[in-house]
């Protein structure tokens, strides 16, 4: 198990050879899987992108238009403004 350091991220820790390495993992059901450490790091950034979408879809269909990525307070001060 690898301790994280206060202000350390993920791939700062696992250096390049570990990040594409195998790990095994206990599935929900109680199974054991392999993986690569890059494969799982993709498949989250996947599922977020497909669950984003999916919200996406919902708020469309309730006629409200789209997600905002709002980066800055003076942007958001602009959409408050507009709303």
């Amino acid at each position: 198990m690898t301790v994280c350091r206060r202000g350390s991220t993920f791939l700062e820790i696992k250096v390049r050879s570990k990040f594409f390495s195998e790990v095994e993992f206990i599935g929900y059901g109680g199974g054991r899987w392999r993986a690569k450490l890059v494969d799982i790091a993709l498949q989250l950034n996947y599922h977020s992108i497909h669950h984003r979408a999916q919200m996406q879809m919902l708020i469309r269909q309730q006629g409200r238009g789209r997600i905002l990525l709002i980066t800055s307070e003076q942007n958001i001060g602009k959409f408050l403004n507009q709303s």
